[in-house]
């Protein structure tokens, strides 16, 4: 298996993969399809993904960026990590996150939401002894705020 940065020639797999995470944390709203090319596939330094191929093959994806922490100083948010379920198991994740600390030197850190409807991912969280933080997600919207 490989591992690379995902290029233009991913584009399907990576909505298809975005897809599967919205159902399986039993979400519904997203804009990943109107800011792909841009954010994603785009010259555009904040987003990386990386996807896993398999004998040609997309297999996983994983979607993130870096971020900063006050108590806990540079990290990576990762925002979206798919496996295609034939492949479960394999150890992928853990090579995906091996290879977003090779990436990413600076980071000391990956954090993660995991939609509560999602028991693969969380136990996929728990398999790697990640720490479990029950924290409030929240999400303020420029529109909000701003207004016209």
């Amino acid at each position: 298996m490989e591992i690379n940065k995902a290029k233009q020639e991913d584009r399907e797999f990576i909505l298809y993969a975005h897809k599967e995470i919205l159902r399986a944390s039993g979400l519904v709203q997203s804009d990943l399809e109107e800011n792909i090319d841009m954010d994603i596939l785009g010259e555009c330094d904040e987003c990386k993904c990386l996807i896993v191929k398999s004998e040609g093959i997309n297999v996983a994806m994983c979607l993130y960026s870096n971020i900063y922490w006050a108590d806990s100083g540079n990290g990576i948010y990762l925002s979206q990590i798919y496996v295609e379920p034939e492949y479960r198991g394999k150890g992928i994740v853990q090579n995906l996150f091996k290879k977003v600390f090779e990436d990413e030197k600076e980071a000391s850190f990956i954090t993660l939401l995991v939609g509560k409807d999602n028991s693969c991912m969380q136990k996929v969280m728990s398999n790697l002894n990640a720490e479990k933080h029950d924290l409030f997600t929240y999400e303020i919207r420029r529109e909000c705020l701003i207004k016209e």
